[in-house]
């Protein structure tokens, strides 16, 4: 694998700084542009009027992008060029936004032009942005981002992180934080990057900022990972095609329920997605008090059929769904239902009014469901067990990650009982006073 000091030394930013960039056009620059043969003729262009096309050019080989988007995408640039009869690194922000936003070329080679050559540094601002590896990709070079993700992908699996969770989210989270840096090599990346990287708008990503430091201090980049925040936050779900006062109930149960945050918005967006399927199957039914027997019964039948994706929320559409358009598994069909089982029960429970059903009877989980629902657990290699192990029994306080701090012995004997007994969470909680014996 190549150290990290060699990529740092290999890699080569785009420079701008040779290139000559005087504000106004030339009436020949004109003339040219003017012409759309013209704009689409790279051999003529490059001899003609080399100071507008030759960073375009270059920017291409940086990029990596395809001969048949970068012909499109340049010429859009040279046309925009010609109608505002400025030259495009003399564009505002709001004249690159106003490009960016329509359908031509190619996007993120558009926002890498404008990165380098416009000064405009915050592609997350584009209207229709997203897969931010991929605006890395082009802004830094495919070759940079590539070593670099498999570098902080490589150290996290020797850390234990699986491939498969990775591979999902490990491209996405290390793009944004590239394009927050202005500079791809990790040997940049500090902790100020990291805890600024935490307050991103995707929650996902901010979460999974705590696994790059980890990652960067394993490669002796950062002296120690970032501390684990708790996120009480929570972006708002759409409620598109959802009758309002249906959304009005679901919003209801929200601000009143006192479960766990986490917990009380998965069940939200239950609701919402319930919702969902109400208008589309049985739209006379707008308000808990209009369900029955037979309105259970459908959507029992409608959650035990459903597909990954089939209820999804218009905030959810841009997720990457493992799975997309397969069934979904016996455990997410079990919690639908107890979802829904949730909000009846406090609906009744709290005076809002009175059901034609039996939540807890009406809305049980058919025994074919609670049949294959369970724990699917995961093999963990010998070695890593025994790290764990290890571990538990030498842990201090300065391990401890969390803002919320729990009294360190108890935390010890926590850790101690799960990589000697193997218990899941909830039992470890059941465990009386007394239990443990020396041996």
């Amino acid at each position: 694998m190549v150290t990290g000091a060699l990529l740092t030394m290999s890699y080569v930013p785009f420079d701008v700084d040779h290139y000559e960039r005087q504000e106004e056009l030339s009436d020949l620059e004109r003339t040219i542009l003017s012409n759309r043969r013209y704009r689409s003729d790279w051999a003529y262009l490059q001899s003609s009027v080399p100071r507008l096309v030759i960073p375009l050019i270059d920017l291409v080989a940086h990029a990596g992008v395809s001969d048949r988007l970068a012909v499109s995408s340049v010429s859009v640039i040279l046309w925009h060029v010609s109608r505002t009869d400025i030259p495009y690194w003399s564009w505002s922000e709001m004249q690159w936004l106003a490009l960016l936003d329509t359908q031509a070329g190619s996007r993120p080679y558009l926002a890498a032009v404008a990165y380098h050559m416009g000064g405009f540094r915050t592609p997350k601002r584009i209207t229709k942005f997203r897969q931010s590896a991929i605006y890395a990709s082009f802004i830094f070079g495919h070759k940079i981002f590539k070593d670099e993700l498999t570098r902080l992908s490589t150290v996290l699996k020797s850390l234990g992180y699986t491939a498969r969770h990775l591979e999902k989210f490990l491209s996405g989270v290390l793009a944004a934080l590239m394009l927050e840096n202005g500079d791809p090599r990790l040997e940049t990346f500090t902790e100020v990057l990291l805890i600024k990287g935490q307050g991103h708008r995707s929650v996902g990503i901010a979460r999974l900022v705590g696994k790059v430091s980890h990652g960067l201090a394993a490669l002796g980049i950062l002296d120690k990972p970032l501390r684990k925040r708790g996120y009480a936050d929570w972006r708002e779900k759409s409620i598109e095609g959802i009758d309002p006062v249906w959304v009005s109930w679901c919003r209801r149960w929200r601000d009143t329920s006192t479960l766990r945050p986490r917990t009380r918005e998965s069940n939200y967006s239950f609701m919402l997605r319930t919702g969902i399927w109400l208008t589309r199957e049985q739209p006379w039914v707008s308000s808990p008090v209009d369900w029955n027997t037979s309105t259970c019964a459908a959507v029992i039948a409608a959650i035990d059929r459903m597909t990954v994706g089939e209820w999804a929320l218009e905030s959810a559409l841009g997720t990457k769904l493992k799975g997309l358009g397969q069934p979904i598994a016996p455990n997410s069909k079990r919690a639908f239902l107890h979802a829904l089982r949730r909000f009846f029960i406090d609906f009744e429970l709290w005076g809002w009014g009175r059901l034609k059903f039996s939540p807890r009877h009406h809305l049980a989980t058919p025994r074919t469901v609670a049949f294959n629902s369970g724990i699917n657990p995961r093999v963990i290699d010998d070695s890593s067990w025994l790290k764990l192990i290890w571990a538990s029994l030498n842990l201090e306080r300065k391990d401890l990650l969390s803002e919320t701090h729990y009294p360190l012995a108890m935390v010890q004997a926590a850790s101690v009982v799960w990589t000697h007994t193997g218990l899941r969470s909830n039992e470890i909680m059941r465990l009386s006073v007394g239990c443990a014996h020396a041996q």
